[in-house]
């Protein structure tokens, strides 16, 4: 659908699952821990 953006894309997907960059902006560990535990519930 958007052809200009292939040449970005690592086969079809926007990023590498590979890889991580995180910044938190000084949250405490647990708060940061709490939340990616959380992703992908409900």
């Amino acid at each position: 659908e958007y052809p200009a953006i292939g040449s970005k894309l690592w086969k079809d997907h926007f990023w590498s699952r590979s890889y991580c960059l995180l910044t938190t902006g000084g949250a405490p560990l647990e708060v940061i821990k709490n939340y990616i535990e959380s992703q992908g519930e409900k």
